[in-house]
């Protein structure tokens, strides 16, 4: 973990290392939410999981409505997402999981 220092605020950066290409990440899930200034629809966290069975630390705070990407048999081999003001979309490119 490092962090950052913009102005007077820390930003902590959190990672998750996936031992590619011995592993893969297989589901993706998180929360959203409102947020009361606008009523913008926000993703409130992201939970990753992998072919090893590893689950990441939880990124931000699991609040508001969850949601799971995840299909038997496939691995992730991307992601998308938007940001219209704030972080508010994601989604996954799944590929057939190979074995070896």
């Amino acid at each position: 973990m490092g962090y950052e220092i913009s102005n007077t605020l820390i930003v902590y950066l959190l990672q998750f290392a996936v031992d590619f290409p011995n592993e893969y990440m297989t589901s993706v899930e998180g929360t959203y939410d409102h947020i009361s200034e606008g009523n913008y629809l926000v993703l409130t966290s992201l939970t990753f999981k992998t072919s090893k069975g590893r689950i990441s630390q939880t990124f931000g705070l699991v609040i508001g409505t969850k949601f799971v990407l995840e299909t038997k048999g496939n691995v992730i081999s991307g992601f998308h997402g938007r940001d219209g003001g704030s972080f508010d979309a994601i989604g996954v490119y799944f590929s057939p999981m190979i074995s070896s």
